[in-house]
């Protein structure tokens, strides 16, 4: 299973913006959620993923997107 189908819909979109390379502030103006709340956020998508940093969440989860994207394309 995808750690992603166990996010929030607040964990998701943060979770997007990471992916984004947004940091903490960006989300912080971009959403309207205070900092505090975006860092206890951010760690709840670490622990649900396994990892303890962003570049480590997206060492994990980058590659698995291009291989099911060419997976796709492979099976039409």
């Amino acid at each position: 299973m995808s750690p992603t189908k166990d996010l929030t819909e607040l964990e998701r979109k943060i979770f997007i913006k990471l992916l984004l390379g947004w940091d903490n502030l960006t989300i912080e103006d971009q959403l309207k959620i205070k900092r505090s709340k975006i860092k206890n956020i951010i760690f709840s998508i670490f622990k649900k993923f396994g990892v303890h940093s962003r570049p480590e969440l997206l060492a994990m989860y980058i590659p698995n997107v291009i291989i099911q994207r060419e997976e796709k394309k492979l099976n039409g």
